[in-house]
């Protein structure tokens, strides 16, 4: 029996995000009911809040920051299980994660990132590197099209890299959460594309949920393991018929699909797997 169903828990939620985000998580969320052991939720949104590190003989207190700003700066008393700061800045910065790529041997399992515009394969794709939820992404088709992006906003003044476009019908979300780089728990999602070169932020829809296999696993935990990455991340990602995988980006948290209402049975096992280890790793 988990430690956290003989001893009742404490969550608090650190933070504000959207709306499906917050309504999945309130308090009175029907995830919770799933949880056995949470006996009560409660949600802190700024430093300036006190927020309580003791709850009782019998309960313990757990910290669940959303995004990665609330991350960085969650108050260290409560027991969390989160990344390092080294870990959250990586991959929260698509050109750091590409160099941490290149540095540890990677360079296969992801796109092809050109030193610069003039260097790029077209079509390509120019990214942001510090934006989320698909934005600051476009395809550009010619040396001219790149130009122009890169002139306007929100790339103009603006960090990017460029990377080459891996054409696919079928990508992949990897709701993971893990241990110094291992995956204790995931949930895949299937996005079908009207376009393999054209993926945009809300144009897909989960059709299914995937599977992934051991070799697909091994290949992610590569990623993660020389991070000694712990906490939910989220991989976008695709793989074809023979298990060649892509990874496009990891996001150091949450994924966007579990707050969906019907993917609450899924949002509950990750969380459970989080109150079961928050605070075990050293």
């Amino acid at each position: 029996m988990h430690w956290f169903k003989r001893r009742r828990v404490v969550v608090v939620i650190w933070g504000v995000h959207s709306q499906d985000w917050m309504e999945a998580l309130a308090p009175a969320a029907p995830v919770w009911k799933e949880i056995p052991g949470v006996q009560a939720v409660l949600h802190f949104s700024s430093p300036e809040e006190k927020v309580p590190w003791r709850v009782g003989l019998g309960r313990r207190i757990v910290m669940i920051p959303l995004m990665e700003n609330h991350i960085a700066t969650r108050p260290q008393r409560p027991a969390a299980l989160a990344p390092t700061l080294e870990a959250l800045h990586t991959l929260g910065d698509k050109a750091r994660f590409a160099d941490y790529i290149r540095e540890h041997g990677l360079s296969h399992l992801c796109p092809i990132t050109y030193a610069s515009i003039e260097d790029a394969a077209f079509p390509c794709v120019i990214k942001r590197t510090n934006l989320n939820g698909g934005a600051g992404v476009e395809l550009a088709a010619s040396l001219d099209e790149a130009r122009a992006f890169l002139g306007a906003a929100p790339f103009v003044g603006e960090a990017y890299v460029i990377q080459a476009m891996v054409p696919c019908l079928v990508e992949y979300t990897v709701n993971c959460v893990c241990i110094k780089g291992r995956i204790l728990w995931h949930k895949v999602y299937a996005y079908n594309w009207a376009s393999p070169e054209i993926r945009r932020a809300g144009s897909g829809q989960p059709v299914r949920r995937g599977t992934l296999s051991p070799e697909l696993q091994t290949n992610l935990e590569a990623i993660l393991v020389p991070l000694d990455y712990t906490g939910p991340c989220n991989v976008d990602c695709t793989w074809d018929e023979a298990g060649c995988l892509t990874v496009f980006e990891i996001n150091p948290r949450f994924g966007g699909s579990l707050m969906r209402r019907e993917n609450t049975a899924d949002l509950a096992a990750c969380l459970s797997v989080i109150l079961e280890h928050a605070g075990s790793v050293k």
